[in-house]
């Protein structure tokens, strides 16, 4: 197969390093599009015989590419992603959260799957060897059962990046979200993207299909950054992804089989072998991996599917907020009309 075209649909900072991993995975970017044409031909600039445009959908209709990159703000990816594909592109990976209302959300899969194009959303752990391999081993057994899921990020916006930590929950567990608890922070903290979006943070308890419990806390009194820890019957597993510290933390062999009322039986660090998977610190690698895996045969690993989920589980938030009371999903009716302008 001739490797495709690509275009770029917005040219900000995530734009680049699309840009980045483009060119690891050796794809050809001819056009790139922003609203702003300074933006545009800055990117441009770096694509040796790319076009720029300040209209999307000039250059969809002009350049017809195969596939298709959004990377614009997320009330216009919905839009974009449908436009793309009524141009003909075979191939659409699109920036998360997948849009601001979960019908959009819905019409961008139900329209990829009727014209058969390959849709990924980019929830970036899915591509990283060494977040699957972890998955692997926990559905494995590795602490027993995982009953709790510790995460926090600072800074708020749960649309932009709390999508990212339900999703990483959703590889890891297997498990899907069906009730969810949450609170909105009312700080008020303006959008570093402008005034138009509202992605506040927030904190949630998060109920798993097999009865384990997800804490998320992103409220925006936190500056640090992202960290995940989940705790099993018989263990631990604590990582701090952009620090590269990945800790495990067992029963000794001898303590395995002992009740779990035995709570006081010490755990011992184990190695947790990840040297030779690339992770987030080596995100062009990993973003390269997510462009090999839309044009293989293979399923995509974050596919349309994926991001619905995670963005439903934000819109819960919101609207057990809204309520004062827990939200059961998956969410129906009205509420799939429910709209909140994410970044």
């Amino acid at each position: 197969m001739a490797a495709p075209r690509v275009a770029i649909l917005g040219c900000g900072g995530m734009a680049e390093s699309h840009r980045r991993a483009l060119a690891v995975a050796r794809l050809e970017v001819v056009a790139v599009a922003d609203r702003r044409p300074a933006a545009a031909a800055a990117l441009a600039g770096r694509l040796p015989g790319a076009r720029a445009f300040d209209d999307a959908l000039q250059l969809l209709r002009e350049v017809q590419p195969e596939l298709v990159t959004v990377v614009t703000n997320g009330p216009s990816h919905a839009a974009l992603t449908l436009a793309a594909v009524a141009a003909g592109a075979r191939y659409i990976l699109c920036e998360k959260p997948i849009a601001c209302r979960l019908r959009d959300a819905r019409e961008m899969i139900d329209g990829c799957a009727a014209r058969g194009v390959r849709l990924a959303i980019n929830h970036t752990r899915r591509w990283s060897p060494s977040h699957r391999r972890l998955a692997t081993a926990l559905q494995g057994g590795l602490i027993g059962l995982p009953r709790v899921y510790l995460l926090t990020l600072g800074a708020g916006r749960l649309g932009c990046n709390a999508t990212h930590l339900v999703d990483l929950v959703r590889l890891l567990s297997g498990q899907e979200v069906v009730r969810v608890q949450g609170w909105l922070d009312r700080t008020g903290t303006p959008d570093p993207r402008g005034p138009e979006f509202r992605d506040p943070g927030g904190h949630a308890v998060l109920w798993l299909a097999d009865g384990a419990r997800v804490y998320l806390d992103q409220m925006e009194d936190l500056g640090v950054p992202p960290a995940c820890e989940i705790v099993g019957g018989i263990g631990r597993v604590r990582v701090e992804e952009l620090a590269g510290q990945w800790r495990l933390q067992v029963r000794a062999a001898a303590d395995r089989q002992r009740s779990l009322l035995d709570y006081g039986c010490p755990l011992v660090d184990e190695p947790l072998d990840l040297s030779d998977c690339p992770d987030l610190s080596r995100w062009d690698e990993v973003q390269a991996a997510a462009y090999q895996n839309l044009l293989s045969a293979d399923p995509p690993a974050c596919g349309g599917e994926d991001g619905y989920a995670a963005v439903e589980v934000v819109m819960a938030i919101h609207l057990s907020d809204q309520r004062g009371a827990p939200v059961d999903l998956p969410l129906r009716g009205d509420d799939l009309d429910f709209r909140v302008d994410f970044t």
